[in-house]
C-alpha cells in the first residue's frame, strides 16, 4: 500500500501535468487521515492490554484475599474432629454471625461462593462464581497449631 502511494505522489508532483491547490489539498488530507488512523489504532491496542492486565491482576487479587480468608477462618475454627487428607468446606452463616465445617461429598453444594462468601448455586447465579476447596494436613498428629491447609480456590467462567 505505501508503495502504492509513492507510486502516486511520484505521479503526480513529477509528471508533466499541472498541480493545482487541489491535488495538494487532497494528498495532505490523505497523508493525515492516514497518519491519525495509525494514532487511534496504537492508543486502542495500549488501552485493550491496560484493560487485561487491569482484569487479570482483579481476579488475582480476589483469589488471593478469598484464600488468605479462607484460612485465616480455618485457623480461628475448631478442627480438631478432621482427619488428615480430609477434604471440608467452610458455610457461611449469616444468622449466626459465624462459620460453619462441613465434610463429606454430600457437602459439595457448599464449595461455590461469589466475592462476599456467600454459598451460591453455579447454575443460577450470574456474577463471579469461586470454586473451593479446603484439604487439612498435618505435620504433627500431636500438635494442632502445626497444621497446614491446602487452599484452592478459582474462578469459574460461565459459558
Amino acid at each position: 500500500m505505501c508503495y502504492n502511494v509513492r507510486i502516486i505522489i511520484f505521479f503526480l508532483f513529477f509528471s508533466k501535468m499541472k498541480i493545482n491547490k487541489n491535488w495538494e489539498t487532497l494528498l495532505s488530507v490523505l497523508a493525515w487521515v492516514f497518519i491519525i488512523s495509525i494514532i487511534i489504532t496504537w492508543i486502542i491496542n495500549v488501552l485493550s492490554a491496560n484493560y487485561s492486565l487491569d482484569y487479570d491482576f482483579f481476579i488475582e487479587n480476589r483469589i488471593l484475599t478469598l484464600r488468605n480468608n479462607a484460612i485465616n477462618i480455618v485457623n480461628k475454627s475448631d478442627i480438631s474432629s478432621l482427619n488428615e487428607w480430609e477434604v471440608f468446606y467452610l458455610y457461611k452463616d449469616d444468622v449466626n454471625k459465624n462459620f460453619l465445617v462441613f465434610t463429606w461429598a454430600f457437602n459439595t453444594n457448599y464449595k461455590y461462593i461469589d466475592n462476599f462468601w456467600n454459598n451460591v448455586n453455579k447454575d443460577t447465579y450470574e456474577w463471579y462464581i469461586y470454586e473451593r476447596e479446603l484439604v487439612l494436613q498435618k505435620k504433627d498428629s500431636l500438635n494442632l497449631n502445626n497444621t497446614l491447609f491446602d487452599v484452592n480456590i478459582k474462578q469459574l467462567i460461565k459459558k
